[in-house]
Order: structure tokens, then C-alpha cells, then sequence
């Protein structure tokens, strides 16, 4: 497996950018480049929780990772997606009002110029009535005009994005999207290696003469 990187603490946003890409070159398994990433987020946001929407194998995957009230990571593929408008949205209707947001906003019906909602910088910022978290901030990743995901930043403090500097966040969404899709491409180069450099072994093997029968 290869190796991550040495842990940084990136001090800005073209740091953390940078720091994104090198874990996205790196060949690692889809859900431990999203952990690490998940991990730096955090931390560079200085959030509780950071969750991430995805579209995964032709499913939707939903990771999140908290450090309060503990730290912890979750990774879930979610069950009655569909697709509409080239994208992989749930099809519950059972979801909260955010999870219908979030789809909204995913899919585009929910626009920059959209009056509806409070907008900073590239995110939405809303107060949450679903406890522990009393503030959410929400932005889709985009790759070209295409949203490929959808990143939820958490807070347990009523307002906290609403006084919080978002243009250095918003940047490092914009380079989060492209990251994702090259790490994708990266893991999948990997393992397509893996299984020539097994085909090519077996060849081998099956090119040797057979030894003779005494």
C-alpha cells in the first residue's frame, strides 16, 4: 500500500491544496484518500464535522468524519439512489429537509442567485435545527460546470460560519472536486496494474515446460 505523507498542519489555503493533490497522487483506496482528506478538512475549516456526498461505482457514498464530541469516520454507500439529470441523488423520501436541500443543491435546482437561502462566498450557511450541530455550511464540487459532490462543513456553534472568513474554504473546495476525480482515476490506474502484473505472473507460470514424469 503506498505510504501518505508525513502530517502537516497546511497554514493556507494554496498549502492545504497542494497537500490535497499529493494524497490524490498517491494510488491509495478510495476511502482512505477520502479519511485523510476528511482529516485535513477539519482541521483547516476548524470545524466539528465535515461530510462529504459522492457519486460512487454508480451509487451515492456519503463519508463523514467528527473530532467533537469524538472523533471518528463513517463511510456509507446509500440504498434507492437514482439517476436524474446524469446525476446518482437518494431516492428516500424519507430524508430530512437538509438531505432535500442538499440533493437540490446537488443537482443544481438551487443556484448562486437563488434569495432563498443565505449565501457566503461559495457556500450556503444556514443554522440546523438537528442536533449536535447548530450550524451548517454547504457547497457543491464542481469539476468544469458539472457537480460531481456535494461538501458539508458542521458546526455545534449557532452562527459560526455566518462570522467566519469563507473565501479561503471556498477555494479549496474548488480544488477538492478536480482532486477527487484525478484520485479516482489514480485508484483505478493501480489497480488495473495490479491485475496485468497478476495476468503477466500467470503467464509466466503457465510458459514453464512441464517437468518429466520419472
Amino acid at each position: 500500500m503506498p505510504s501518505t505523507p508525513k502530517p502537516k498542519r497546511p497554514k493556507t489555503d494554496r498549502e492545504l491544496s497542494d497537500l490535497i493533490f499529493e494524497y490524490a497522487n498517491l494510488g491509495l483506496p478510495r476511502t482512505d484518500f477520502l479519511q485523510e482528506i476528511s482529516r485535513l478538512l477539519i482541521h483547516f475549516f476548524d470545524c466539528d464535522a465535515v461530510e462529504l456526498w459522492l457519486e460512487e461505482a454508480g451509487t451515492q457514498a456519503r463519508c463523514e468524519t467528527t473530532r467533537r464530541p469524538k472523533r471518528s469516520f463513517r463511510y456509507r454507500l446509500i440504498r434507492g439512489v437514482r439517476k436524474k439529470r446524469g446525476k446518482v441523488i437518494s431516492g428516500s423520501q424519507s430524508d430530512s429537509r437538509l438531505g432535500a436541500f442538499c440533493r437540490d443543491v446537488l443537482l443544481g435546482k438551487i443556484g448562486p442567485g437563488d434569495p432563498s437561502f443565505p449565501r457566503k462566498d461559495v457556500f450556503w450557511i444556514f443554522d440546523s435545527p438537528h442536533p449536535p450541530y447548530a450550524s451548517l455550511a454547504v457547497t457543491p464540487l464542481r469539476v468544469g460546470r458539472k457537480r460531481i459532490a456535494l461538501l458539508i462543513l458542521k458546526s455545534r456553534h449557532k452562527g459560526y460560519f455566518a462570522g467566519k472568513e469563507m473565501a479561503p474554504c471556498g477555494r479549496v473546495a474548488q480544488n477538492l472536486g478536480m482532486a477527487l476525480v484525478n484520485q479516482r482515476v489514480q485508484a483505478a490506474l493501480q489497480e488495473r496494474i495490479k491485475e496485468l502484473t497478476c495476468l503477466y505472473q500467470i503467464a509466466r507460470v503457465m510458459e514453464r515446460p512441464q517437468n518429466p514424469l520419472d
